[in-house]
C-alpha cells in the first residue's frame, strides 16, 4: 500500500488521489497536493472504510450466499472454489482465526454441490470417518474443474437436453437460436409433439415413429436416451415416457376446421362442479380459481401453503406460496424480495406459461424456507417477477355450505410459486 512505501508524503498524496475513485475520491477531492494534506486524507479514509465488522460481514455473506450448483460444469465449480478461497483469505487478513473452521466450511460448501460432484467427493475421501479437511476439499474442487475443462465438458447435459418439454405448465425458452425440425414433416420448424401428422397417428404408429427416428421416448427429441432425459415424465402415470405415448392414451385429433396450429399440452387439472348460487346475499367468505373448460360452473382450485422465509437479518417473514406441480422453476414477487432485503443476482430468464403469454425475469435470489408446523427446511433459487398471479379470488363463489375452519382465510395474495421438486 502507498502508506507503507518509503517516499515523500507529497508523492504519496499524488498516488492516493490518482488511484481512488467514487465516494473515496469525493471524500478527499478538496485536499491539495501537499505533505500536510496526506496525513489528513489517510485518516479520513481510515475512519470511513476501516470497519472490521462491516468487512467481515460482507465476506461472510459472499461466502455463504454462493449459488447452488444444479448442473455440474467447470465454470460453476471453479467459481465456488475461487470465491471460497478469496473470502477465507480476506477473513484471515482481517485477523480472524479460521484454522478450526474446516468441518463447518466443508459442510456448507458440500450443500452447494450438485449430486454428481458430491458423490465424486465422497468417493475421493481417503478417511471418510474422519473430519473433513478444507485443504483436501479445495484440492478436489480444483482437480474436478481442471478435469472438466480438459475434457471440454461444460455441463452434464447439452443445450437440447436442458430444454424442458412444452408439455409442462411452466417452461423456459432456453436456446432460441437453435431450431429443431420435425422429422415427420421433412424439415418443418416445429416440435414432433406439436406435429398434426404425429397427433393423428395411433399409439402404435407413434411408438413406431419415435423408434424409427431414434428419438427419446420421454421428450421426443434426438441425441439421448430416456434414462438420461431431464424433461418432465408422463403426466398421467409419472412413467419415464411422453404423455402422448402413454398406454391407453386415445389419439388426439385436430379440430374439425383443420386448424394446423401447434398444440400445447398442459398437466391435468382437477375440476370441481359447484352448486348454483341463489339470489340471496352471498356470504363474505368466498374462494376462487381459474376456469379450464367451457363449462360455466367448472373451476380449478389452487393449492397454496403459508411458509416462513428467512430475511437478510436472520428473521423470518410469513408468505403464501402456490404449489405448482407443473412448474420447473421457483418464483418470488418483487415485493417479497424487497421485504426480505436479500441479495439479488443479475440473470435474465424468459418464462413461458405464467399468466397469459410470456414473462421475463432479470433477477435471481437464494431462498431459505422452513415449515410453520414441522422441522422441514430447504434452500433453493427463485426468479423474481413483478407478479405471479392476480390477487385471489378472481371470482366470487358461494361457500356457505362448505365446512371450512373459521381461522382459514380464502382471500389471499400469492407471493411465491414452488416447483414440485421443493415440496414433493
Amino acid at each position: 500500500m502507498v502508506d507503507q512505501q518509503n517516499m515523500p508524503k507529497c508523492q504519496k498524496m499524488w498516488y492516493l488521489k490518482t488511484n481512488v475513485n467514487g465516494e473515496a475520491e469525493k471524500l478527499i477531492r478538496h485536499l491539495p497536493l501537499t505533505e500536510d494534506s496526506y496525513d489528513s486524507a489517510w485518516k479520513m479514509l481510515q475512519d470511513r472504510y476501516n470497519n472490521k465488522r462491516m468487512l467481515t460481514t460482507a465476506l461472510l455473506n459472499r461466502l455463504l450466499q454462493q449459488t447452488i450448483i444444479s448442473i455440474e460444469s467447470a465454470s460453476s465449480i471453479k467459481a465456488l472454489h475461487d470465491v471460497t478461497k478469496e473470502c477465507l483469505q480476506g477473513l484471515t487478513n482481517l485477523g480472524l482465526e479460521i484454522c478450526s473452521w474446516d468441518p463447518l466450511i466443508v459442510h456448507l460448501l458440500i450443500r452447494k454441490l450438485d449430486r454428481t460432484t458430491h458423490s465424486l467427493y465422497e468417493q475421493s475421501m481417503k478417511h471418510p470417518k474422519s473430519l473433513p479437511s478444507l485443504d483436501e476439499f479445495m484440492s478436489f474442487l480444483e482437480t474436478r474443474f481442471h478435469s472438466l475443462e480438459t475434457l471440454g465438458n461444460k455441463g452434464r447435459y447439452s443445450d437440447d437436453q436442458r430444454k424442458p418439454a412444452a408439455r409442462s405448465f411452466t417452461s423456459v425458452e432456453a436456446n432460441k437460436s437453435s431450431k429443431t425440425n420435425c422429422p415427420l414433416c421433412n424439415g418443418s420448424e416445429h416440435k414432433l409433439y406439436s406435429c398434426i401428422k404425429f397427433l393423428r397417428l395411433s399409439l402404435e404408429n407413434r411408438l413406431a415413429t419415435v423408434k424409427k427416428f431414434r428419438l427419446c421416448t420421454n421428450c421426443l427429441n434426438p441425441g439421448h436416451l430416456a434414462t438420461r432425459c431431464i424433461a418432465r415424465n408422463c403426466t398421467r402415470c409419472a412413467g419415464k415416457h411422453n404423455t402422448l405415448l402413454h398406454m391407453g392414451n386415445p389419439s388426439i385429433r385436430p379440430s374439425e376446421k383443420g386448424n394446423d396450429q401447434p398444440i400445447r399440452h398442459f398437466p391435468q387439472k382437477t375440476e370441481i362442479e359447484l352448486p348454483s348460487t341463489s339470489s340471496k346475499a352471498v356470504n363474505p367468505a368466498h374462494t376462487s380459481a381459474s376456469a379450464v373448460a367451457p363449462k360455466q360452473k367448472s373451476y380449478v382450485f389452487l393449492s397454496t401453503v403459508v411458509v416462513d422465509i428467512k430475511s437478510s437479518e436472520g428473521t423470518y417473514i410469513s408468505a403464501r406460496a402456490l404449489l405448482d406441480s407443473g412448474s420447473q422453476l421457483n418464483f418470488i414477487t418483487e415485493n417479497l424480495s424487497k421485504r426480505l432485503n436479500i441479495l439479488e443476482f443479475a440473470e435474465t430468464m424468459r418464462i413461458l406459461g405464467i399468466g397469459e403469454g410470456s414473462k421475463r425475469s432479470d433477477k435471481r435470489v437464494n431462498i431459505t424456507l422452513k415449515s410453520k408446523t414441522t422441522y422441514f427446511a430447504v434452500n433453493f433459487e427463485a426468479f423474481v417477477l413483478r407478479q405471479i398471479t392476480p390477487s385471489q379470488p378472481s371470482r366470487m363463489i358461494n361457500i356457505e355450505s362448505w365446512n371450512i375452519p373459521k381461522d382459514i382465510k380464502l382471500q389471499i395474495n400469492i407471493s411465491m410459486s414452488l416447483a414440485k421438486s421443493i415440496y414433493y
